[in-house]
């Protein structure tokens, strides 16, 4: 379950060079849902 949901994240680098601040919050949104899930 990580591995796919930072495979997901790493992929699109496109998005992420467009929108950092984006890409840099719903990571930090993930990893929350992530502690709560454990």
């Amino acid at each position: 379950m990580v591995r796919n949901i930072s495979a997901v994240l790493v992929e699109p680098n496109g998005e992420k060079n467009k929108n950092p601040q984006i890409s840099y919050n719903f990571y930090s949104y993930f990893f929350m849902i992530h502690i709560l899930i454990i």
